[in-house]
């Protein structure tokens, strides 16, 4: 007999609906899987076997065959167990097959027949969805976590044994759907005690408890280096990347680890994806980096010096994300970038450009998203004392020079705000809190995101097209001489002073009220929960945001400052 089924798995951050063939032929006893398996898949031969045989059913003496179309992606992974379990049961004729049509299996067995969870199911029932189907059947574990999808019926089940007795009484229609936290929402019972009535604290103050905890580090604490506060402003504002050079302890790290406090919160969109990677890399086990995720906070990923090119980039024998692509509309964070090869850094180079990293296989090739803001920090020199006038750098010239050059000169061009450093003072002022600048930051982002249509866009990662047109509808006539002359003067750091100069232009547009592109005045505006912009009050005095020689020259100065001198 002939059964066929549906199931699926990720094809690296993209879901692949996979159709689970089996057929029972007369012959010599054989179980055979085809279809490009890994050897995961393998396995699952011997799982599945034994999965039947303890849950009280017999695995058919006949010469079994299951196949896994398309043949000709490779499949991996534990995701069709259920299917092919069910599959197998169907063409030896155990199982009624006429209820099993619009279906999806997705499920990984164990020895004695219980289903467990597996990566990626929210993005195969939307697959599914799309390709028609009606009804999902997951592990209790994923539905319980992800709940219920709008246009889908999702039952949980928790062994093999149980849905078998289902279908075999034909009321798989009676299995109630498990309706929890829905995907869409934040997950309301982990975040109980971040939970502040809005009509108490307003909406502002809510989205303030919800992302942040009252002992987060705070730009506050940051005495001086008011440029490079400005810096990592601007870079968290435009998407842009910076790196800090200068001698150790001046407020590098603290600078970076604040950071992805002052971005907007993840969009659902981008929020969904996050989980996807974070899944495919087994990284949301714990809960902490799930529960955060549903809180909407920004990833910021720190990989330690030692990394390896696979780490950092992403591949490995199962094509994993690597830390550039679960930073993805986050932080990466280099810290002593000059400690780490330059094979390593050097491996950013092209998904920093193409804002994705690609890893080819023979069978497979896997695209993983990476639009990150890239931070780094480094000494100028191995023993750090270089740039400190309190101690002497007995560093000789060579060893300098090979410590600087571990970033190649392609590398630095990824680089849109370079800031030198140095030892404050102790009677410099301290910087501003992180409320007040995330506030300006948010301002900003929804200016530019008004401006190019799509909530995630910034100046430092859109393509080359859609900033310089919006650089030609925000240049102002007082440009002048002086403005066009900052620009040609720098040749291939035009488009960087020209990005950068916009995020400038858009921080102090949004401080003077104008929230967008139209010139609309607006007194207050916000992100709110689900990563949308949005603003009350009233709407009058029309204004255009307009960059001048100004902004040009400042963005001149963050692009070409000098760092890293031999």
């Amino acid at each position: 007999m002939y059964c066929r089924l549906m199931s699926g798995a990720l094809n690296g951050a993209s879901p692949l609906l996979v159709q689970v063939e089996a057929c029972a032929l007369p012959g010599m006893p054989q179980f055979n899987v085809v279809g490009l398996p890994d050897a995961a898949v393998r396995e699952s031969r011997e799982r599945v076997r034994a999965a039947l045989a303890n849950s009280g059913y017999k695995f058919p003496v006949r010469r079994v065959t299951v196949n896994l179309l398309p043949a000709r992606q490779k499949k991996g992974g534990t995701c069709h167990e259920l299917a092919m379990a069910l599959a197998v049961l169907g063409a030896a004729g155990e199982i009624p097959l006429e209820h099993l049509s619009g279906i999806l299996f997705a499920g990984e067995l164990d020895l004695a027949g219980g289903v467990h969870s597996v990566s990626g199911i929210p993005y195969l029932i939307h697959q599914a969805m799309d390709s028609g189907l009606n009804t999902a059947v997951i592990p209790l574990g994923d539905a319980e976590r992800f709940g219920s999808i709008e246009g889908m019926r999702i039952l949980g089940v928790s062994s093999l044994q149980q849905i078998v007795e289902l279908v075999r009484e034909r009321c798989l229609s009676n299995l109630p759907d498990t309706a929890l936290a829905g995907w869409e929402e934040f997950d309301e019972d982990l975040l109980e005690s971040d939970v502040i009535s809005e009509s108490e604290q307003g909406p502002e103050m809510a989205l303030e408890r919800r992302l942040f905890t009252e002992h987060e580090p705070d730009f506050c604490q940051i005495r001086g280096q008011g440029m490079a506060v400005q810096a990592a402003v601007i870079a968290a504002a435009g998407g842009h990347s910076m790196v800090m050079a200068g001698p150790p302890g001046i407020g590098k790290t603290m600078i970076a680890r604040r950071m992805a406090a002052l971005m907007p919160p993840l969009s659902p969109v981008l929020r969904k994806k996050l989980i996807s990677l974070y899944e495919i890399a087994g990284e949301l086990s714990t809960g902490k980096v799930y529960q955060e995720l549903l809180r909407g906070r920004r990833p910021f990923r720190s990989p330690h010096s030692g990394c390896t090119p696979p780490a950092l980039a992403g591949g490995g024998p199962q094509a994993s994300p690597g830390e550039v692509a679960l930073a993805h509309g986050g932080i990466l964070f280099l810290d002593e970038a000059c400690e780490i090869s330059r094979e390593t850094l050097d491996a950013l180079r092209g998904p920093l450009a193409d804002g994705e990293v690609s890893i080819s296989r023979i069978y497979q090739k896997v695209v993983y998203p990476c639009r990150v803001i890239l931070v780094a920090a480094t000494n100028l020199c191995p023993c750090g004392n270089r740039g400190d006038s309190n101690r002497e750098c007995r560093c000789p010239s060579s060893v300098v020079r090979a410590y600087s050059r571990r970033f190649s000169r392609a590398l630095l061009d990824r680089f849109d705000l370079k800031i030198p450093m140095d030892i404050p003072d102790s009677n410099d002022s301290m910087a501003s809190s992180t409320r007040e600048l995330r506030s300006r930051v948010q301002r900003a982002r929804a200016v530019a995101a008004r401006a190019y249509g799509d909530i995630e866009a910034c100046n430092g990662q859109v393509s080359d097209q859609q900033a310089f047109q919006r650089f030609e509808s925000m240049k102002s006539q007082k440009l002048g001489k002086a403005g066009e002359r900052i620009i040609a003067s720098w040749g291939r750091s035009r488009e960087k002073i020209i990005r950068v100069a916009m995020t400038i232009a858009d921080l102090e547009g949004a401080e003077s009220g104008v929230s967008g592109e139209s010139g609309q005045f607006c007194e207050s505006g916000q992100f709110c929960e689900s990563g949308q912009f949005c603003e009350s009050g009233e709407s009058g005095v029309q204004r255009v945001i307009t960059l001048d020689a100004r902004h040009l020259a400042q963005a001149a100065w963050y692009v070409n400052a000098p760092i890293l001198k031999e």
